[in-house]
């Protein structure tokens, strides 16, 4: 009986100390985790992580005159700390401490649904919100994650396995004249399943995912949409799209080409770019046309990752997004390989182009007969599949939108169609797209132009004049690397100096100068527009100050053009112009009439005619006549030069130039 008592009370005794142990393991392991907190927070301090360059790109610091500031505008969220956005070593101990954190910290939502107030905050713990910060910090200490509070990251690691991030891209979509927010191009992150060198079948584009900045859109009018963008109105986001939505937005609907290129970066940076790209999902920037834009967005995020190339360096103070690829190409060793995926406008040319033109006068008559199969009776099957694979690039190239609509009568005709092909039984013939050399971004000139002029009056006054362009490009610039038969000019400012009398002059103030010509042939026939706004000169009767006078002008025109042969468009358009200035008998005016032009380019020459007649209502003089010359010849990339003649109402102007890219 008592060894049986002594052993019951031994069991006791022991069940009491293991009950002691686990109720006081809490705070054994709080205060293991306190102690290595403060060690690690003494490490940083000792080693002065805050001014690691890596951290400093990673929370979007600059610095200045006035210390550190951060071009991130959802401080609020973006930074633990109060005094984060202009204090990198504040953040970077209050990100250390909410690191240790095992409560979740509530922030603004990026969108919130106003008839539910639990959507305003989102709460997501310290470390699952801020990855990038984390990883950082972990492999600049060493961080033990033994010795700190497990918790699970579950958002995000659903982010990361979604990705399977193994590569990255940049991906450029060539220029868009019908969208203002797309006449410079667009940019954006491709990040692939696939790591680089994979073959074409190991590597299918189309499962990977977009990292797309871009403005929240307020307003569908395209000119207050322009306006809103210079002033910087609008909020600029990062969002996490499928790679296949963006080929068919730009491939198909708006049939833009595009070029992809492939970044040289380490698993860890890649690693480290996906978890910053988390970090700045919920957050927003100002968005600016020429400031902070899609081109600068991603190539800040890529240099956060991979610091290594100075990315930054070679940034210039505004930058558009065909600018994002010359800056990557200028860091040796960054960009690995360059790829082009031709819009379904090119597919639909190259393949028409294997038609003979007896060919095509049959494809063009199957498609007037609304695709009736009876119209290629007479060709053989061979001729008849090569005619239907035409037909059907053609029909995905200009009924791209409506086919996305299941069960209407385009898909329907479209399944006809394919039906049909099949019947034939011939295999299809393999037409490969070239990459357009001459059209491939990086191989265009730079989008500033600066020049001199100098010329004479019809009086024989001489006048000298600077000439400063932010961007872009004209009909008459070397082509290669742009749409050769448009022209996007955002902020053209042109000064005069007259020696006789000697005066300086403004001679034009242009915000906005754009020209599509979109040539008609037997299967397209798109208008062409330009449009045109700021302040010029005008030389006038109607104006008050010795036939000169300075005010501002918008006009507007629609019209068509055509290619005849490889090198000449003549083009025609019926216009409206709106000035105000100082006119006689009244400080506005309205007019409208026709205009007629020719351009001829060739690759390194370009001229053009031009001849615009303007009938003004509320005009002393209404009749309203400019007729336009000039001639440029580009030899390279870097300089270009030019003679032109002008005559207006009431002057003569002749002149020549020579401008440099930069």
């Amino acid at each position: 009986m008592e060894a049986v008592f002594i052993e019951s009370s031994f069991v006791k005794s022991l069940t009491l100390l293991l009950l002691l142990f686990c109720s006081l393991s809490p705070y054994a392991h709080a205060s293991a985790y306190s102690d290595y907190l403060e060690t690690l927070v003494k490490q940083a301090n000792q080693q002065e992580l805050w001014k690691d360059n890596q951290w400093l790109k990673l929370g979007h610091w600059d610095s200045g005159l006035f210390g550190y500031s951060s071009n991130i505008a959802s401080t609020e969220t973006f930074f633990i700390s109060k005094e984060g956005s202009s204090s990198p070593r504040s953040e970077l101990e209050a990100d250390l401490r909410a690191f240790f954190s095992t409560e979740k910290r509530a922030y603004p939502a990026l969108v919130a649904d106003p008839k539910r107030p639990e959507t305003f905050f989102v709460h997501e713990y310290p470390r699952c919100q801020l990855p990038a910060r984390f990883l950082f910090l972990k492999r600049k200490l060493n961080i033990d994650l033994s010795k700190i509070p497990p918790i699970d990251c579950v958002d995000f690691d659903k982010f990361k396995k979604n990705l399977g991030a193994k590569s990255v891209s940049v991906v450029f979509s060539n220029f868009f004249l019908d969208s203002p927010a797309s006449a410079f191009g667009h940019s954006l992150i491709r990040i692939n399943k696939s790591p680089l060198g994979a073959s074409s079948s190991e590597h299918q584009e189309l499962l990977d995912y977009g990292i797309n900045f871009a403005a929240e859109r307020t307003t569908p009018n395209p000119i207050l949409y322009a306006a809103f963008g210079l002033m910087g109105f609008f909020r600029g986001t990062y969002s996490k799209i499928p790679y296949y939505y963006k080929v068919r937005e730009y491939n198909d609907f708006e049939s833009r080409d595009l070029w992809s290129y492939d970044l040289n970066l380490t698993p860890d940076e890649v690693e480290m770019l996906v978890a910053h790209i988390w970090e700045l999902g919920p957050n927003w920037n100002r968005y600016w046309y020429f400031f902070f834009n899609c081109g600068n967005a991603i190539l800040y995020a890529i240099e956060a990752a991979a610091p290594r190339y100075p990315i930054s360096e070679n940034l210039k103070i505004y930058i558009i997004p065909s600018d994002t690829i010359k800056t990557l190409l200028s860091i040796p060793g960054l960009v690995t390989k360059v790829s082009y995926r031709p819009s379904a406008r090119a597919e639909f040319y190259s393949r028409l182009k294997q038609l003979n033109p007896k060919e095509k006068d049959d494809l063009s008559q199957f498609i007037q007969s609304d695709y009736k199969m009876q119209t290629l009776s007479g060709q053989d099957k061979k001729t008849q599949a090569e005619i239907l694979d035409t037909a059907l690039d053609y029909y995905d190239f200009r009924m791209a939108k409506e086919l996305l609509v299941e069960g209407s009568d385009i898909s329907k005709k479209r399944q006809s169609l394919l039906a049909s092909r099949a019947s034939l039984g011939v295999s299809s013939k393999t037409v490969e797209v070239p990459a357009p050399a001459i059209e491939s971004p990086h191989l265009g000139h730079r989008s500033m132009r600066t020049g001199f002029e100098g010329g004479t009056l019809k009086s024989n006054v001489r006048f000298a004049q600077y000439d400063l362009r932010f961007a872009l490009h004209d009909s008459l610039d070397a082509g290669q690397g742009y749409p050769d038969i448009s022209q996007v000019e955002f902020f053209n400012f042109k000064f005069r100096y007259l020696f006789e009398p000697k005066q300086f002059q403004a001679e034009e103030l242009n915000l906005f100068r754009l020209l599509a010509l979109s040539p008609v042939d037997s299967f397209v026939k798109n208008t062409s527009w330009r449009f045109e706004l700021g302040l010029k000169r005008f030389y006038d009767k109607n104006c008050q100050d010795n036939h000169s006078c300075f005010g501002g002008s918008a006009e507007y025109g629609l019209g068509y053009s055509a290619h005849l042969g490889s090198y000449l468009i003549p083009y025609a358009f019926l216009e409206t112009e709106v000035d105000w200035a100082h006119f006689i008998g009244s400080g506005q005016r309205i007019g409208a009439g026709p205009s007629l032009g020719m351009l001829f380019k060739t690759e390194h020459w370009g001229w053009k005619i031009d001849s615009k007649y303007q009938y003004m209502l509320f005009s002393y003089f209404p009749s309203q006549l400019r007729l336009q010359s000039e001639l440029r010849w580009n030899p390279d990339l870097t300089y270009t030069f030019g003679i032109k003649t002008v005559r207006y109402e009431t002057e003569w102007e002749n002149s020549i130039s020579a401008s440099r890219f930069f």
